[in-house]
């Protein structure tokens, strides 16, 4: 059998408070061994799906500089939160050259796959929901100087200004990295409507350009290096949005199935 990633469906709900995000390195058999993490690079995808934006957040963590011995296997502990009201609908791990798509399954069964895979030696990832807007991402082995990737696709309620849509970026998730993440790129789809993406704080002097990939397709690209990143604590996007008399209908075909936002 395959490799799988594995997401964890159900909602353990301990209240509403958030916690600091946190990003940690460890020894499984020595929980008392453990260090803080790096994100060595970052990437995010922004696409507005009516009343939500779809967020597809790319992470690759590693142990550089733990002091932890590089021929362990290490698993990898981060903790994040997402605005209020958010959905995590999808994640991925990439083994070797293969990305693998997380199972959604309740805590009990996924855990003891977990464990027992952590066990063997082998490839998984496990994101728990331990609270209303508190996750928790576990990814085991990591040896060395390896690195692990993951992708977490989650959705947020649009904030709207005008006609435009607005989402903050989540610059908060990248303060955990032992040493500062060198820069942040981010794409965006205005689904051909008039006028581009933009940021809203004036403060960034970069700008969206277009470009395209055989993967994504035609978008828009920004990369915030780490004097952008540093003139700031916060990012946000601002899209296009096609109102007409104040109103947006939009309308996702899913197999047969319509939503209609």
């Amino acid at each position: 059998m395959k490799n799988r990633a594995m997401l964890v469906g159900i909602a353990l709900l301990y209240g509403s408070v958030q916690a600091t995000p946190s990003l940690r390195v460890l020894d499984p058999n020595r929980w008392w061994s453990s260090s803080q993490g790096t994100i060595e690079e970052a990437f995010v995808s922004v696409r507005p799906h009516g009343i939500y934006m779809e967020v597809g957040l790319y992470l690759t963590f590693s142990s550089r500089g733990s002091g932890l011995p590089q021929s362990d296997q290490m698993e990898v502990e981060f903790f994040l939160d997402l605005p209020e009201g958010s959905m995590v609908t999808d994640s991925w791990l990439w083994v070797g050259d293969d990305i693998m798509r997380a199972y959604v399954l309740d805590q009990w069964t996924a855990s003891g796959i977990y464990e027992g895979i952590v066990n063997r030696r082998r490839d998984p990832s496990i994101l728990f929901k331990r609270g209303p807007t508190r996750y928790e991402l576990r990814i085991y082995p990591m040896v060395g100087p390896e690195t692990r990737k993951v992708k977490i696709t989650y959705l947020v309620p649009t904030t709207y200004a005008g006609s435009k849509a607005t989402l903050p970026l989540p610059l908060d998730l990248l303060e955990v990295s032992k040493y500062p993440v060198p820069k942040l790129d981010v794409i965006t789809w205005p689904g051909g409507v008039t006028g581009e993406p933009s940021i809203l704080e004036s403060q960034i002097s970069a700008s969206f350009v277009p470009d395209s990939d055989p993967s994504f397709g035609p978008f828009y690209r920004l990369s915030l290096d780490r004097a952008a990143l540093d003139a700031t604590p916060t990012a946000t996007v601002v899209i296009p949005q096609p109102f007409h008399g104040g109103v947006h209908l939009s309308v996702l075909d899913d197999a047969g199935e319509g939503f209609y936002h």
